[in-house]
């Protein structure tokens, strides 16, 4: 499986001590250079550790030359390009812009949420609720009530 992801899931996923889940679910998982750029920039730590045999880190060989709308971030751009270069079976993205430009190009994506719901169902964790509420206490993360409500649904942890 040929999985390709921006900054942003790395960075929550990471935040709320569920990074692992990544590898477990999906084996190796590609990351362009802008991103693997953002990972490390600013930080005390990096998000992912030395021993990442699990993620590597490749520049899109034809910048620009996809049809990917130049308006988006560096890093969700030149996922989006290396998803197209690739053929990737999976690219994980959140940002609403750089989704709606995946599903322009007829890319197969998920972001967080989405993450979440497929580890609960390989049963790698027990509740999409509790890491919800886990990213809204302690990131700065933004996520709508429709679409948590969506993911908790689709999780059968719905409320209603």
């Amino acid at each position: 499986m040929i999985v390709v992801s921006d900054a942003s899931p790395l960075i929550v996923l990471d935040a709320i001590g569920q990074l692992t889940l990544l590898p477990e679910l999906f084996g190796p998982v590609i990351v362009p250079s802008a991103v693997g750029e953002e990972l490390a920039r600013g930080r005390d730590r990096p998000i992912v550790p030395d021993d990442h045999v699990w993620m590597s880190v490749r520049s899109p060989r034809r910048p620009g030359g996809h049809g990917v709308r130049p308006a988006l971030g560096t890093g969700e751009r030149e996922a989006i390009e290396l998803a197209l270069e690739l053929q990737a079976d999976l690219l994980l993205i959140d940002e609403a812009p750089g989704r709606r430009e995946a599903e322009r190009l007829r890319l197969t994506f998920t972001g967080v949420l989405g993450i979440l719901g497929i580890a609960k169902q390989a049963g790698r964790i027990p509740s999409v609720r509790e890491l919800i509420e886990r990213i809204q206490r302690e990131t700065s993360f933004r996520l709508s009530p429709g679409v948590i409500e969506q993911a908790l649904e689709e999780a059968g942890e719905s409320s209603s």
